[in-house]
């Protein structure tokens, strides 16, 4: 007959679990009325200086803020600021001041040495692949050098052949067409 119907089922009303909340905490003047309340200090009585005395120490128990120094008043001199000399107009770059440590000083050479060792050997590199370079260079005009000359040799060594083909064909069709000249061979044809 035909297929049976599936009934619609209405997934948020039944996924979501039922909460029980008060009607205090929904009506926003009861919830205002929970949530206000007077501090109360623990262990202490009633008299006003007690009272007083409480609050003091509470006041007193919070974290001082720390004093931030300033570069001037530690005596840090500044790194890479330009120097602008009274009454000295500066011209082109400005000069940079530098921290006179030692340490720095053995860590900046260290960098330049290893720079230095990195440039030398890129260079040292450069020049050996040029030498290659041109040992490939050397090589190949000598090999066409080579071909060039195989093929001139060739070259002459064919004209030659016909140069002396030409003559020996000559001076042997001579001697034996002389004795053929008196025997010609006749050919027939049946009619």
């Amino acid at each position: 007959m035909g297929k049976p119907r599936k009934s619609r089922v209405n997934k948020k009303s039944q996924s979501a679990p039922r909460e029980v909340a008060p009607d205090v905490h929904k009506d926003k003047m009861a919830s205002n009325m929970l949530n206000f309340s007077k501090p109360q200090y623990q262990g202490v009585s009633k008299n006003n200086k007690a009272r007083d005395r409480a609050i003091s120490k509470g006041k007193l128990s919070r974290k001082k803020k720390e004093r931030v120094y300033t570069e001037k008043e530690l005596g840090i001199p500044k790194l890479n600021t330009a120097l602008d000399p009274v009454g000295v107009k500066v011209k082109g770059k400005k000069g940079k001041k530098f921290v006179n440590d030692t340490s720095m000083q053995i860590i900046l050479a260290e960098v330049l040495q290893q720079s230095n060792e990195a440039h030398a050997s890129k260079l040292e590199r450069a020049r050996q692949l040029e030498a290659i370079r041109e040992a490939k260079r050397k090589e190949i005009d000598e090999k066409e050098q080579q071909d060039k000359q195989r093929i001139d040799d060739k070259k002459k060594e064919l004209k030659n052949r016909k140069r002396k083909g030409k003559g020996k064909a000559e001076s042997k069709a001579e001697p034996e067409t002389a004795p053929k000249k008196g025997s010609k061979k006749r050919v027939s044809f049946a009619v």
